[in-house]
Protein backbone atom coordinates (compact mmCIF):
# COMPACT_ATOMS: atom_id res chain seq x y z
CA UNK A 1 0.00 0.00 0.00
CA UNK A 2 2.94 2.49 0.25
CA UNK A 3 3.91 5.52 -1.55
CA UNK A 4 0.00 6.33 -1.99
CA UNK A 5 -0.82 3.23 -4.28
CA UNK A 6 -3.42 0.58 -3.59
CA UNK A 7 -3.37 -2.54 -4.74
CA UNK A 8 -6.40 -5.13 -4.01
CA UNK A 9 -6.91 -8.71 -4.81
CA UNK A 10 -10.02 -10.00 -4.18
CA UNK A 11 -10.76 -12.08 -1.31
CA UNK A 12 -7.64 -11.13 0.46
CA UNK A 13 -7.46 -8.95 4.05
CA UNK A 14 -7.53 -5.26 3.16
CA UNK A 15 -5.53 -2.82 5.17
CA UNK A 16 -7.66 0.57 6.18
CA UNK A 17 -5.44 3.83 6.56
CA UNK A 18 -8.03 6.59 6.99
CA UNK A 19 -11.48 7.32 7.59
CA UNK A 20 -11.53 7.63 3.28
CA UNK A 21 -9.84 4.31 2.66
CA UNK A 22 -11.58 2.67 5.28
CA UNK A 23 -12.03 -1.47 5.31
CA UNK A 24 -15.78 -1.12 4.32
CA UNK A 25 -15.24 1.46 1.64
CA UNK A 26 -12.58 -0.22 -0.11
CA UNK A 27 -14.21 -3.83 0.17
CA UNK A 28 -17.62 -1.70 -1.49
CA UNK A 29 -15.05 -0.13 -4.30
CA UNK A 30 -13.43 -3.37 -4.76
CA UNK A 31 -16.81 -5.13 -5.07
CA UNK A 32 -18.26 -2.53 -7.61
CA UNK A 33 -15.47 -2.59 -9.74
CA UNK A 34 -15.28 -6.59 -9.98
CA UNK A 35 -18.56 -6.61 -10.69
CA UNK A 36 -19.00 -4.36 -13.78
CA UNK A 37 -15.39 -4.93 -14.86
CA UNK A 38 -16.99 -6.77 -18.20
CA UNK A 39 -19.34 -3.82 -18.75
CA UNK A 40 -16.83 -1.25 -18.85
CA UNK A 41 -14.31 -3.20 -20.91
CA UNK A 42 -17.72 -3.56 -23.39
CA UNK A 43 -17.69 0.41 -22.70
CA UNK A 44 -14.28 0.94 -24.02
CA UNK A 45 -14.33 -1.84 -26.93
CA UNK A 46 -17.13 -0.36 -28.28
CA UNK A 47 -15.84 3.14 -27.79
CA UNK A 48 -13.11 2.53 -30.10
CA UNK A 49 -15.00 0.17 -32.77
CA UNK A 50 -17.67 3.56 -32.82
CA UNK A 51 -14.62 5.88 -33.91
CA UNK A 52 -13.09 3.73 -36.31
CA UNK A 53 -15.93 3.22 -38.09
CA UNK A 54 -16.50 7.05 -38.09
CA UNK A 55 -13.00 7.72 -39.42
CA UNK A 56 -13.25 4.99 -41.81
CA UNK A 57 -16.94 6.55 -42.93
CA UNK A 58 -18.96 3.52 -42.11
CA UNK A 59 -20.82 4.97 -39.17
CA UNK A 60 -24.21 6.14 -39.51
CA UNK A 61 -24.81 9.66 -37.34
CA UNK A 62 -28.79 9.35 -37.48
CA UNK A 63 -31.75 8.37 -35.24
CA UNK A 64 -31.60 4.61 -34.92
CA UNK A 65 -34.61 2.69 -36.35
CA UNK A 66 -34.05 0.17 -33.58
CA UNK A 67 -35.17 2.26 -30.70
CA UNK A 68 -37.53 4.35 -32.80
CA UNK A 69 -40.28 2.78 -30.15
CA UNK A 70 -38.81 4.24 -27.48
CA UNK A 71 -38.60 7.57 -29.07
CA UNK A 72 -42.39 7.44 -30.24
CA UNK A 73 -43.19 5.75 -27.53
CA UNK A 74 -45.64 7.81 -24.64
CA UNK A 75 -43.69 7.53 -21.01
CA UNK A 76 -41.73 10.18 -18.63
CA UNK A 77 -38.73 10.02 -16.15
CA UNK A 78 -40.03 9.14 -12.67
CA UNK A 79 -40.39 12.43 -10.58
CA UNK A 80 -37.79 14.18 -9.40
CA UNK A 81 -37.97 14.92 -5.43
CA UNK A 82 -38.68 18.55 -5.29
CA UNK A 83 -35.39 19.87 -4.23
CA UNK A 84 -34.19 19.26 -8.05
CA UNK A 85 -37.25 20.77 -9.65
CA UNK A 86 -35.44 24.20 -9.26
CA UNK A 87 -32.65 23.80 -11.10
CA UNK A 88 -32.20 27.66 -12.01
CA UNK A 89 -28.55 28.25 -10.98
CA UNK A 90 -25.65 26.04 -10.61
CA UNK A 91 -22.51 26.78 -9.61
CA UNK A 92 -19.96 25.34 -11.80
CA UNK A 93 -16.00 23.53 -11.50
CA UNK A 94 -15.86 23.64 -7.93
CA UNK A 95 -12.77 21.51 -6.92
CA UNK A 96 -13.94 19.95 -3.92
CA UNK A 97 -10.99 19.73 -2.73
CA UNK A 98 -10.98 23.43 -2.02
CA UNK A 99 -12.81 23.43 1.25
CA UNK A 100 -13.21 27.55 1.11
CA UNK A 101 -14.58 27.14 -3.02
CA UNK A 102 -17.22 24.46 -1.90
CA UNK A 103 -18.45 26.54 1.46
CA UNK A 104 -18.89 29.19 -0.42
CA UNK A 105 -20.55 28.12 -3.08
CA UNK A 106 -23.20 25.74 -0.49
CA UNK A 107 -23.50 29.09 0.90
CA UNK A 108 -24.54 30.93 -1.84
CA UNK A 109 -28.00 30.91 -2.36
CA UNK A 110 -27.88 28.88 -5.78
CA UNK A 111 -29.87 25.99 -6.16
CA UNK A 112 -26.71 23.39 -6.69
CA UNK A 113 -23.73 23.13 -6.67
CA UNK A 114 -21.54 21.22 -9.01
CA UNK A 115 -18.47 19.29 -6.77
CA UNK A 116 -16.51 18.61 -9.66
CA UNK A 117 -14.29 15.95 -10.06
CA UNK A 118 -13.90 16.03 -13.73
CA UNK A 119 -13.85 19.25 -15.59
CA UNK A 120 -12.97 22.05 -12.82
CA UNK A 121 -10.39 19.19 -11.38
CA UNK A 122 -6.87 18.12 -11.15
CA UNK A 123 -6.77 14.70 -10.19
CA UNK A 124 -4.04 14.28 -8.39
CA UNK A 125 -4.44 11.41 -5.57
CA UNK A 126 -4.07 14.34 -3.12
CA UNK A 127 -6.98 16.08 -4.83
CA UNK A 128 -9.04 13.18 -4.80
CA UNK A 129 -9.07 11.78 -1.12
CA UNK A 130 -9.05 15.65 0.05
CA UNK A 131 -11.94 15.85 -2.28
CA UNK A 132 -14.02 13.09 -0.96
CA UNK A 133 -13.63 13.99 2.66
CA UNK A 134 -14.45 17.52 1.89
CA UNK A 135 -17.66 15.97 0.31
CA UNK A 136 -17.93 13.49 3.79
CA UNK A 137 -18.03 16.34 5.51
CA UNK A 138 -20.16 18.95 3.38
CA UNK A 139 -22.70 15.72 3.36
CA UNK A 140 -23.09 15.67 7.31
CA UNK A 141 -23.25 19.34 7.33
CA UNK A 142 -19.73 20.05 9.49
CA UNK A 143 -17.19 21.37 6.57
CA UNK A 144 -15.73 24.58 7.58
CA UNK A 145 -12.39 26.74 6.76
CA UNK A 146 -10.79 29.20 8.27
CA UNK A 147 -11.45 33.06 7.68
CA UNK A 148 -8.41 35.16 8.90
CA UNK A 149 -10.28 37.84 8.77
CA UNK A 150 -13.10 37.82 10.74
CA UNK A 151 -10.80 35.43 12.83
CA UNK A 152 -13.65 32.25 12.98
CA UNK A 153 -14.32 29.39 10.80
CA UNK A 154 -17.15 29.85 8.20
CA UNK A 155 -19.95 26.48 7.73
CA UNK A 156 -22.08 25.46 5.62
CA UNK A 157 -25.98 27.38 6.40
CA UNK A 158 -28.68 26.02 7.24
CA UNK A 159 -30.18 26.37 4.09
CA UNK A 160 -27.17 25.02 1.55
CA UNK A 161 -27.82 24.24 -2.03
CA UNK A 162 -27.82 21.05 -3.13
CA UNK A 163 -24.62 18.74 -3.89
CA UNK A 164 -24.84 17.22 -7.60
CA UNK A 165 -21.39 15.32 -7.05
CA UNK A 166 -19.77 14.89 -11.14
CA UNK A 167 -17.54 12.00 -10.59
CA UNK A 168 -14.91 11.37 -13.49
CA UNK A 169 -15.97 10.23 -16.63
CA UNK A 170 -15.20 6.96 -18.31
CA UNK A 171 -12.04 7.80 -20.01
CA UNK A 172 -9.93 9.01 -17.28
CA UNK A 173 -8.65 6.10 -15.16
CA UNK A 174 -6.99 6.35 -11.57
CA UNK A 175 -3.43 5.03 -11.14
CA UNK A 176 -3.05 4.91 -7.54
CA UNK A 177 -5.52 1.71 -7.20
CA UNK A 178 -5.58 -1.27 -8.28
CA UNK A 179 -7.89 -4.13 -8.12
CA UNK A 180 -6.85 -7.46 -9.03
CA UNK A 181 -3.90 -6.05 -11.22
CA UNK A 182 -5.62 -3.74 -12.99
CA UNK A 183 -5.68 0.64 -12.21
CA UNK A 184 -9.86 1.22 -12.38
CA UNK A 185 -11.61 4.24 -14.29
CA UNK A 186 -11.76 6.99 -11.67
CA UNK A 187 -15.41 7.37 -12.77
CA UNK A 188 -15.80 3.99 -10.38
CA UNK A 189 -13.35 5.41 -7.92
CA UNK A 190 -14.89 8.73 -7.08
CA UNK A 191 -18.27 7.28 -7.77
CA UNK A 192 -17.81 4.27 -5.45
CA UNK A 193 -16.21 6.14 -2.33
CA UNK A 194 -18.94 9.24 -2.54
CA UNK A 195 -21.53 6.98 -2.43
CA UNK A 196 -20.40 4.71 0.03
CA UNK A 197 -19.57 7.45 2.08
CA UNK A 198 -22.42 9.79 1.40
CA UNK A 199 -24.99 7.98 -0.10
CA UNK A 200 -27.48 7.43 3.57
CA UNK A 201 -26.59 10.93 4.62
CA UNK A 202 -27.46 12.65 1.61
CA UNK A 203 -30.74 10.81 1.62
CA UNK A 204 -31.44 10.97 4.91
CA UNK A 205 -31.68 14.83 4.81
CA UNK A 206 -33.31 14.63 1.42
CA UNK A 207 -30.57 16.02 -0.26
CA UNK A 208 -29.08 13.43 -2.83
CA UNK A 209 -27.40 11.71 -3.75
CA UNK A 210 -27.47 13.24 -6.76
CA UNK A 211 -24.75 13.11 -9.52
CA UNK A 212 -24.05 14.74 -12.77
CA UNK A 213 -23.02 11.58 -15.39
CA UNK A 214 -19.83 13.37 -17.39
CA UNK A 215 -19.49 12.63 -21.35
CA UNK A 216 -21.80 9.64 -22.05
CA UNK A 217 -21.57 8.79 -25.63
CA UNK A 218 -24.99 6.75 -26.14
CA UNK A 219 -27.54 4.76 -24.38
CA UNK A 220 -25.55 1.86 -23.47
CA UNK A 221 -23.81 3.79 -21.31
CA UNK A 222 -26.78 5.28 -20.06
CA UNK A 223 -27.79 1.67 -18.62
CA UNK A 224 -24.24 1.05 -17.44
CA UNK A 225 -24.92 4.29 -15.35
CA UNK A 226 -28.47 3.05 -14.08
CA UNK A 227 -27.31 -0.68 -13.42
CA UNK A 228 -24.46 0.78 -10.99
CA UNK A 229 -27.29 3.01 -9.57
CA UNK A 230 -29.57 -0.01 -8.93
CA UNK A 231 -26.86 -2.18 -7.69
CA UNK A 232 -25.15 0.14 -5.20
CA UNK A 233 -28.84 1.14 -3.90
CA UNK A 234 -29.51 -2.76 -2.83
CA UNK A 235 -25.84 -2.73 -1.40
CA UNK A 236 -25.76 -0.20 0.78
CA UNK A 237 -29.59 -0.15 1.39
CA UNK A 238 -30.63 3.40 -0.11
CA UNK A 239 -34.28 3.43 -0.86
CA UNK A 240 -34.85 2.15 -4.71
CA UNK A 241 -34.43 4.86 -7.48
CA UNK A 242 -33.05 7.70 -4.39
CA UNK A 243 -30.25 7.99 -7.17
CA UNK A 244 -30.76 10.77 -9.48
CA UNK A 245 -28.47 11.57 -12.15
CA UNK A 246 -28.36 13.94 -14.27
CA UNK A 247 -26.65 13.20 -17.90
CA UNK A 248 -23.94 15.59 -19.40
CA UNK A 249 -24.54 15.79 -23.24
CA UNK A 250 -20.74 16.68 -24.72
CA UNK A 251 -21.07 14.08 -27.33
CA UNK A 252 -21.83 14.37 -30.86
CA UNK A 253 -23.27 10.35 -31.04
CA UNK A 254 -25.23 11.17 -27.64
CA UNK A 255 -27.31 13.79 -29.49
CA UNK A 256 -28.90 11.41 -31.40
CA UNK A 257 -29.80 9.08 -28.34
CA UNK A 258 -30.86 11.69 -26.07
CA UNK A 259 -34.50 9.72 -25.70
CA UNK A 260 -32.98 6.59 -25.17
CA UNK A 261 -30.34 7.96 -22.66
CA UNK A 262 -33.36 9.08 -20.50
CA UNK A 263 -35.04 5.98 -21.21
CA UNK A 264 -33.27 4.05 -20.09
CA UNK A 265 -32.15 6.01 -16.59
CA UNK A 266 -35.91 6.94 -16.12
CA UNK A 267 -35.99 5.67 -12.52
CA UNK A 268 -32.57 7.95 -11.84
CA UNK A 269 -32.73 10.68 -14.13
CA UNK A 270 -32.67 14.03 -12.79
CA UNK A 271 -32.80 15.32 -16.69
CA UNK A 272 -29.83 16.43 -19.59
CA UNK A 273 -27.42 19.38 -19.93
CA UNK A 274 -25.98 21.16 -22.97
CA UNK A 275 -22.71 23.01 -22.70
CA UNK A 276 -21.02 24.50 -25.61
CA UNK A 277 -17.20 23.51 -25.68
CA UNK A 278 -17.32 20.05 -24.98
CA UNK A 279 -19.73 19.22 -27.53
CA UNK A 280 -18.03 21.21 -29.54
CA UNK A 281 -14.35 19.72 -29.29
CA UNK A 282 -16.29 16.45 -29.89
CA UNK A 283 -17.04 17.09 -33.64
CA UNK A 284 -13.16 17.77 -33.97
CA UNK A 285 -12.19 14.42 -31.92
CA UNK A 286 -14.83 12.46 -34.28
CA UNK A 287 -13.85 14.28 -37.58
CA UNK A 288 -10.33 15.29 -36.87
CA UNK A 289 -9.04 13.95 -40.01
CA UNK A 290 -11.78 15.67 -42.46
CA UNK A 291 -11.02 18.88 -43.96
CA UNK A 292 -14.62 19.45 -44.73
CA UNK A 293 -15.40 20.01 -40.64
CA UNK A 294 -13.34 22.44 -39.99
CA UNK A 295 -14.63 24.30 -37.21
CA UNK A 296 -13.73 28.06 -37.62
CA UNK A 297 -12.30 30.47 -34.82
CA UNK A 298 -14.30 29.71 -31.52
CA UNK A 299 -14.16 33.39 -29.85
CA UNK A 300 -15.76 34.98 -33.34
CA UNK A 301 -17.90 32.25 -34.54
CA UNK A 302 -18.79 29.79 -32.01
CA UNK A 303 -21.83 30.81 -29.47
CA UNK A 304 -25.47 29.11 -28.48
CA UNK A 305 -27.14 30.35 -31.31
CA UNK A 306 -25.01 29.61 -34.22
CA UNK A 307 -27.04 26.61 -36.39
CA UNK A 308 -25.66 23.00 -34.78
CA UNK A 309 -25.47 24.58 -31.10
CA UNK A 310 -29.04 26.26 -31.68
CA UNK A 311 -30.64 22.35 -32.65
CA UNK A 312 -28.43 20.72 -30.27
CA UNK A 313 -30.02 23.01 -27.37
CA UNK A 314 -33.80 22.97 -29.05
CA UNK A 315 -33.58 18.91 -29.17
CA UNK A 316 -32.09 18.51 -26.06
CA UNK A 317 -34.86 20.83 -23.95
CA UNK A 318 -37.61 19.46 -25.80
CA UNK A 319 -36.73 15.60 -25.54
CA UNK A 320 -36.40 16.63 -21.71
CA UNK A 321 -39.54 18.90 -21.39
CA UNK A 322 -41.31 15.83 -23.41
CA UNK A 323 -40.06 13.30 -20.81
CA UNK A 324 -41.02 15.12 -17.72
CA UNK A 325 -37.23 15.70 -17.12
CA UNK A 326 -35.40 19.30 -16.27
CA UNK A 327 -32.74 20.64 -19.50
CA UNK A 328 -30.29 22.89 -18.28
CA UNK A 329 -27.89 24.83 -20.68
CA UNK A 330 -24.07 25.49 -19.64
CA UNK A 331 -22.10 27.94 -18.03
CA UNK A 332 -21.73 31.47 -17.88
CA UNK A 333 -18.09 32.19 -17.60
CA UNK A 334 -17.46 35.53 -16.02
CA UNK A 335 -15.85 36.51 -13.67
CA UNK A 336 -16.63 39.97 -11.73
CA UNK A 337 -13.76 42.61 -11.50
CA UNK A 338 -13.64 44.61 -8.60
CA UNK A 339 -11.97 47.19 -10.68
CA UNK A 340 -13.80 47.63 -13.26
CA UNK A 341 -16.03 50.80 -13.68
CA UNK A 342 -19.82 50.86 -13.76
CA UNK A 343 -20.59 51.44 -17.83
CA UNK A 344 -17.80 48.61 -17.98
CA UNK A 345 -19.73 46.25 -15.10
CA UNK A 346 -23.02 46.76 -17.03
CA UNK A 347 -21.94 45.95 -20.28
CA UNK A 348 -20.43 42.31 -19.27
CA UNK A 349 -23.17 41.64 -17.17
CA UNK A 350 -25.75 42.99 -20.04
CA UNK A 351 -24.07 40.03 -22.12
CA UNK A 352 -24.36 37.57 -19.19
CA UNK A 353 -28.08 38.10 -19.30
CA UNK A 354 -28.76 38.36 -23.24
CA UNK A 355 -26.71 35.10 -23.43
CA UNK A 356 -28.64 33.09 -20.77
CA UNK A 357 -32.32 34.93 -22.23
CA UNK A 358 -31.42 33.29 -25.40
CA UNK A 359 -30.96 30.24 -23.44
CA UNK A 360 -34.32 30.53 -21.40
CA UNK A 361 -36.61 32.34 -23.67
CA UNK A 362 -35.65 31.17 -26.81
CA UNK A 363 -34.33 27.51 -25.67
CA UNK A 364 -37.00 26.48 -23.02
CA UNK A 365 -33.90 25.96 -20.80
CA UNK A 366 -35.02 25.53 -16.84
CA UNK A 367 -31.54 26.69 -15.59
CA UNK A 368 -27.50 27.49 -15.91
CA UNK A 369 -24.43 27.07 -14.61
CA UNK A 370 -22.65 30.03 -12.95
CA UNK A 371 -18.83 30.27 -11.76
CA UNK A 372 -18.92 33.49 -10.17
CA UNK A 373 -21.02 33.17 -7.45
CA UNK A 374 -21.60 37.35 -7.73
CA UNK A 375 -23.96 35.93 -10.47
CA UNK A 376 -26.36 34.08 -8.86
CA UNK A 377 -29.14 36.72 -8.57
CA UNK A 378 -29.07 37.76 -12.49
CA UNK A 379 -29.20 33.88 -13.89
CA UNK A 380 -31.74 33.21 -11.10
CA UNK A 381 -34.12 36.05 -12.12
CA UNK A 382 -33.29 35.31 -16.01
CA UNK A 383 -34.65 31.85 -15.83
CA UNK A 384 -37.40 32.64 -13.15
CA UNK A 385 -38.58 34.39 -16.04
CA UNK A 386 -38.95 37.39 -13.81
CA UNK A 387 -41.77 35.60 -12.09
CA UNK A 388 -39.99 33.16 -10.17
CA UNK A 389 -41.08 30.27 -11.95
CA UNK A 390 -39.06 27.12 -10.97
CA UNK A 391 -38.77 25.56 -14.17
CA UNK A 392 -40.24 25.38 -17.38
CA UNK A 393 -41.60 21.92 -17.30
CA UNK A 394 -45.24 22.96 -18.34
CA UNK A 395 -44.32 25.53 -21.57
CA UNK A 396 -45.61 23.99 -24.97
CA UNK A 397 -42.98 22.20 -26.92
CA UNK A 398 -41.22 23.99 -29.54
CA UNK A 399 -41.89 21.31 -32.18
CA UNK A 400 -38.92 21.92 -34.30
CA UNK A 401 -38.15 19.62 -36.68
CA UNK A 402 -34.74 18.40 -35.89
CA UNK A 403 -32.56 16.16 -38.25
CA UNK A 404 -28.82 14.55 -38.32
CA UNK A 405 -28.13 17.56 -41.10
CA UNK A 406 -28.98 19.87 -38.26
CA UNK A 407 -26.49 18.09 -36.09
CA UNK A 408 -23.86 18.06 -38.25
CA UNK A 409 -23.93 21.65 -39.53
CA UNK A 410 -20.14 23.24 -38.83
CA UNK A 411 -20.99 26.73 -38.32
CA UNK A 412 -19.21 29.03 -41.17
CA UNK A 413 -16.41 31.73 -40.67
CA UNK A 414 -13.18 31.99 -40.73
CA UNK A 415 -10.00 31.65 -38.41
CA UNK A 416 -8.18 34.58 -36.74
CA UNK A 417 -4.54 35.45 -36.19
CA UNK A 418 -6.21 36.29 -32.71
CA UNK A 419 -8.12 32.84 -32.27
CA UNK A 420 -5.08 31.29 -32.85
CA UNK A 421 -3.28 33.82 -30.20
CA UNK A 422 -6.00 32.94 -27.78
CA UNK A 423 -6.38 29.49 -28.20
CA UNK A 424 -2.65 28.81 -27.50
CA UNK A 425 -2.52 31.04 -24.43
CA UNK A 426 -5.68 29.00 -22.79
CA UNK A 427 -4.17 25.47 -23.44
CA UNK A 428 -0.59 26.44 -22.62
CA UNK A 429 -1.89 27.95 -19.12
CA UNK A 430 -4.15 25.19 -18.61
CA UNK A 431 -1.38 22.70 -18.39
CA UNK A 432 0.67 25.15 -16.23
CA UNK A 433 -2.58 25.19 -14.05
CA UNK A 434 -2.52 21.68 -14.39
CA UNK A 435 1.32 20.85 -13.04
CA UNK A 436 0.05 23.50 -10.13
CA UNK A 437 -2.81 20.51 -9.33
CA UNK A 438 -5.24 23.10 -10.38
CA UNK A 439 -8.18 22.17 -12.69
CA UNK A 440 -9.51 26.03 -13.75
CA UNK A 441 -8.39 29.36 -13.65
CA UNK A 442 -9.13 32.74 -14.50
CA UNK A 443 -8.06 34.37 -17.41
CA UNK A 444 -9.19 38.04 -18.77
CA UNK A 445 -12.06 37.71 -16.45
CA UNK A 446 -13.13 34.81 -17.77
CA UNK A 447 -13.18 30.64 -16.11
CA UNK A 448 -11.14 28.38 -18.04
CA UNK A 449 -11.06 24.92 -17.15
CA UNK A 450 -10.60 21.78 -19.35
CA UNK A 451 -14.25 22.19 -21.42
CA UNK A 452 -12.50 25.51 -23.00
CA UNK A 453 -8.87 24.27 -23.16
CA UNK A 454 -10.12 20.91 -24.77
CA UNK A 455 -12.06 22.89 -27.66
CA UNK A 456 -8.80 25.20 -27.68
CA UNK A 457 -6.22 22.41 -28.23
CA UNK A 458 -8.25 20.81 -30.85
CA UNK A 459 -8.86 23.53 -33.25
CA UNK A 460 -5.09 24.31 -32.60
CA UNK A 461 -4.30 20.17 -33.77
CA UNK A 462 -6.93 20.57 -36.85
CA UNK A 463 -5.96 24.27 -38.03
CA UNK A 464 -2.09 22.86 -38.22
CA UNK A 465 -2.77 19.28 -39.34
CA UNK A 466 -4.85 20.78 -41.87
CA UNK A 467 -2.12 23.55 -43.21
CA UNK A 468 -4.73 26.23 -42.95
CA UNK A 469 -4.80 29.89 -43.27
CA UNK A 470 -5.84 33.11 -40.79
CA UNK A 471 -8.60 35.93 -42.69
CA UNK A 472 -5.65 37.78 -42.82
CA UNK A 473 -3.61 35.20 -44.75
CA UNK A 474 -1.28 34.19 -42.01
CA UNK A 475 -0.47 30.08 -42.84
CA UNK A 476 -1.26 28.31 -39.11
CA UNK A 477 1.86 26.53 -38.38
CA UNK A 478 3.75 24.59 -35.79
CA UNK A 479 6.05 27.65 -35.80
CA UNK A 480 3.32 30.25 -35.59
CA UNK A 481 1.40 28.30 -32.48
CA UNK A 482 5.08 27.50 -30.89
CA UNK A 483 6.10 31.05 -31.34
CA UNK A 484 2.85 32.07 -29.28
CA UNK A 485 3.45 29.18 -27.19
CA UNK A 486 6.70 30.56 -26.22
CA UNK A 487 4.98 34.35 -25.53
CA UNK A 488 2.06 32.72 -22.81
CA UNK A 489 5.56 30.80 -21.33
CA UNK A 490 7.12 34.37 -20.69
CA UNK A 491 3.87 35.72 -19.01
CA UNK A 492 3.62 32.76 -17.07
CA UNK A 493 7.43 33.21 -15.63
CA UNK A 494 7.30 36.74 -15.21
CA UNK A 495 3.97 36.10 -13.27
CA UNK A 496 5.25 34.23 -11.22
CA UNK A 497 8.87 35.90 -10.25
CA UNK A 498 5.85 38.51 -9.41
CA UNK A 499 3.95 35.82 -6.87
CA UNK A 500 7.70 35.53 -5.48
CA UNK A 501 7.69 31.98 -6.44
CA UNK A 502 11.38 30.26 -6.77
CA UNK A 503 12.59 31.40 -10.04
CA UNK A 504 13.69 27.33 -10.61
CA UNK A 505 10.33 25.90 -9.96
CA UNK A 506 8.86 28.79 -12.14
CA UNK A 507 11.42 27.96 -15.25
CA UNK A 508 11.12 24.25 -14.97
CA UNK A 509 7.13 24.00 -14.56
CA UNK A 510 6.98 26.63 -17.41
CA UNK A 511 9.25 24.63 -19.58
CA UNK A 512 7.34 21.49 -19.05
CA UNK A 513 4.20 23.11 -20.11
CA UNK A 514 5.60 24.30 -23.06
CA UNK A 515 6.88 20.84 -23.80
CA UNK A 516 3.75 19.22 -23.23
CA UNK A 517 1.88 21.93 -25.57
CA UNK A 518 4.37 20.95 -28.40
CA UNK A 519 3.82 17.13 -28.25
CA UNK A 520 -0.08 17.94 -27.88
CA UNK A 521 -0.39 20.07 -30.98
CA UNK A 522 1.61 17.65 -33.24
CA UNK A 523 0.78 14.41 -32.67
CA UNK A 524 -0.33 12.85 -35.76
CA UNK A 525 -2.89 10.87 -34.41
CA UNK A 526 -5.56 12.93 -32.35
CA UNK A 527 -5.50 12.63 -28.53
CA UNK A 528 -9.50 12.00 -27.68
CA UNK A 529 -9.21 13.70 -24.64
CA UNK A 530 -6.95 16.24 -22.68
CA UNK A 531 -7.45 15.21 -20.05
CA UNK A 532 -6.23 11.64 -20.39
CA UNK A 533 -3.46 12.50 -22.25
CA UNK A 534 -2.39 15.16 -19.82
CA UNK A 535 -2.44 12.16 -16.57
CA UNK A 536 -0.81 9.81 -18.87
CA UNK A 537 2.51 12.03 -18.82
CA UNK A 538 5.06 10.94 -16.38
CA UNK A 539 5.70 14.57 -15.86
CA UNK A 540 2.56 15.00 -14.27
CA UNK A 541 2.79 13.01 -11.85
CA UNK A 542 6.58 13.94 -10.95
CA UNK A 543 4.92 17.51 -10.05
CA UNK A 544 2.30 16.48 -8.25
CA UNK A 545 5.00 13.96 -6.12
CA UNK A 546 6.76 17.18 -5.77
CA UNK A 547 4.26 19.22 -3.86
CA UNK A 548 2.98 15.79 -1.99
CA UNK A 549 5.79 13.84 -1.48
CA UNK A 550 4.01 11.61 1.16
CA UNK A 551 0.25 10.75 -0.74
Amino acid sequence: MGQGYWYIETGKPIKPTSSVQGEGALSFLAELVQHFNKDVLELYRRRAEVQTKIETGTYQFEFSSETAQIRKGVWQVEPVPSVLLDRRVDVGDVAPNDARALVSALNSGAQGVQCDFDDGFCPTWRNVLLGIRNVMDASQGVLCYPDSIRAHSVAIASNAAVMMLRPRAWCMTEMHFYVNGRAIPGALLDYGLLIYHCGAELEMRGKGPFFYCSKVENYLEARLWNSIFTWSEVKLGLKKNSVKACVLIENITASFQMDEILYELRNHSAGLNCGIWDYSASFIARFAQRSDMIFPDRTKYVNMECGFMRSYMRLLVDTCHKRGAIATTGMAGLVLDPKWDKATRQAKLQEVRLAKHFEAEKGGSDGALIYDLNLKGLVAEVFGGGLGRLNQLSRPLSLASIGPADLLEVPPGGITLEGVRFNTEIVVRFIDSWLRGRGSFVYRNSAEDSATAEISRSQIWQWVRHGLYTESKDAITLSLVMEFACETADELAQEGREAQIPSALVDDRVASALSLYRVLVSVPVFPRFLTTFLYEQALFHEFARRRSPIM
